[in-house]
C-alpha cells in the first residue's frame, strides 16, 4: 500500500500527482511506490523534508515555469530506497533553491537530474548537495545538472558531493550550455521568429525532465 504522511499543511489534489507546498517548514513521509509530477511552490521561503522509507520507490519529475522560489528541499532516502527525482525549471525572476539529499541506511539508489533555463531577468542560484552516510553500502548516487544560459551571470551553482562510504557508486556531472545554433537556424526557417524560438528551445529543454522520461532504477 502506498502511503503519504503530510505534516504541517503539506497538501495533495485528489488524485495524488500534484503536491502544494505551504510557505514555512513542511514535512512529508513516502512509503510504497508514488509517482508527482507537479509541484507547486510558494514565492515565499519554504524549507520542506521528505523522509523516503524503506523498500520505497519514488518518481518525481517536475518540468515547470517558475516565477519565484526561495527554499530548500531536504530528501533523506531510508534502506533500499529507490529515488527519480527530475526537475526541469524555467526561472522568470530571482530563485534560490538549496537541495540537500542524503542516503542514510544501505543499498538506496538516487538518479538526481536538473535542467535550468533563464529568461532575460532571471537569476538561479542552485545549491545541490549529496551526502552519504559513513558505514553504509551498496548505495548508488547519480547527480546531474544541465543548464541552457543565454544571459551571462544569470546561474550560479555550488554542486557538491559528501561521500563517507568506501562502498559507494556517486557521479556528478555539470554542463553550462547557450542554444543550439542548428535548431535556431531550423526553426527560423520555418517562419519563426527569433526571439519565440529560443522560447520554444527553452521550453523544450525544460520539460526533457516530464514523467514519461526513465523508470525506477
Amino acid at each position: 500500500m502506498n502511503k503519504l504522511v503530510l505534516n504541517n499543511h503539506c497538501e495533495l489534489n485528489e488524485n495524488l500527482e500534484v503536491l502544494e507546498i505551504a510557505p514555512g517548514e513542511t514535512s512529508l513521509e513516502l512509503s510504497g511506490e508514488i509517482e508527482l509530477d507537479s509541484i507547486l511552490f510558494p514565492i515565499s521561503y519554504f524549507e520542506t523534508t521528505w523522509i523516503i522509507h524503506d523498500d520505497s520507490k519514488v518518481k518525481i519529475c517536475i518540468a515547470q515555469e517558475i516565477s519565484s522560489v526561495h527554499g530548500k528541499i531536504h530528501l533523506i532516502l531510508h534502506e533500499n530506497a529507490h529515488l527519480i527525482f527530475h526537475f526541469g525549471m524555467y526561472a522568470i525572476l530571482e530563485n534560490h533553491l538549496e537541495i540537500f539529499h542524503e542516503q542514510v541506511k544501505n543499498y538506496s539508489e538516487s538518479e538526481i537530474k536538473f535542467r535550468i533555463a533563464t529568461s532575460e531577468n532571471s537569476k538561479v542560484l542552485l545549491k545541490a548537495t549529496g551526502s552519504i552516510a559513513k558505514s553504509t553500502k551498496g548505495n548508488v548516487y547519480l547527480e546531474d545538472i544541465h543548464y541552457l544560459n543565454e544571459y551571462p551571470g544569470s546561474i550560479v551553482c555550488f554542486p557538491e558531493l559528501l561521500v563517507d562510504s568506501e562502498d559507494t557508486k556517486a557521479n556528478h556531472n555539470m554542463t553550462v550550455a547557450g542554444t543550439n545554433e542548428e535548431i535556431l537556424f531550423y526553426l527560423e526557417s520555418r517562419g519563426i521568429q527569433e526571439e519565440q524560438a529560443k522560447r520554444l528551445i527553452r521550453k523544450s529543454f525544460v520539460e526533457s525532465m516530464s514523467r514519461k522520461d526513465g523508470d525506477y532504477l
